[in-house]
């Protein structure tokens, strides 16, 4: 997952206040690393050190963390305390991939079913239902391209309207 919701208010939790600054740091990279792996809250011991790397005595601020009540002890390591409030769950993320896909799906199915169609139809020359207002084209034939000579005539009529618009308005070439 890309993002995490962290409320506006969240460094001015009484909880992480107590805890101090250094705690609110762990907190939040844990919220990230939880939301990132699908944890739904659960913080293994074994990730504390990928998650407070930087932070001195990490162990420290996490024993913090559940003194405020921020962070529940359990066996295999912590839970944060209201992660499910903000966060979506791993089951709504599935759900949600699950919805995206066989949208996906369908629409590629729309899609590839009406382009195999128009093409048949082009192809095998078959005509077209009645009602379909879609214009025949029109064959293109490209212009011959002009030769030197055809390009300086081109040019001296140009410049002879110019001379003459410019006498009609009281000018003169110059």
């Amino acid at each position: 997952m890309g993002w995490v919701r962290i409320d506006d208010t969240h460094a001015d939790h009484p909880k992480l206040i107590e805890a101090g600054p250094m705690a609110e740091l762990l907190d939040v990279r844990a919220i990230c690393w939880s939301a990132r792996f699908e944890q739904d809250g659960r913080v293994p011991r074994a990730a504390l050190v990928q998650i407070g790397r930087g932070i001195p005595r990490v162990q420290q601020h996490a024993n913090r963390l559940v003194k405020v009540g921020r962070w529940r002890k359990t066996k295999a390591g912590w839970n944060i305390v209201g992660f499910l409030d903000t966060q979506p769950s791993k089951a709504d993320r599935e759900s949600e991939r699950a919805r995206a896909r066989e949208y996906a799906r369908r629409t590629r199915a729309r899609a590839s079913a009406s382009t195999t169609q128009d093409v048949t139809d082009v192809l095998i020359g078959e005509p077209e239902p009645k009602g379909t207002n879609r214009p025949k084209p029109e064959p293109f034939e490209p212009e011959p391209a002009a030769t030197n000579g055809q390009k300086r005539t081109r040019k001296k009529e140009v410049r002879a309207l110019k001379d003459e618009l410019l006498k009609s308005n009281g000018r003169r070439r110059g």
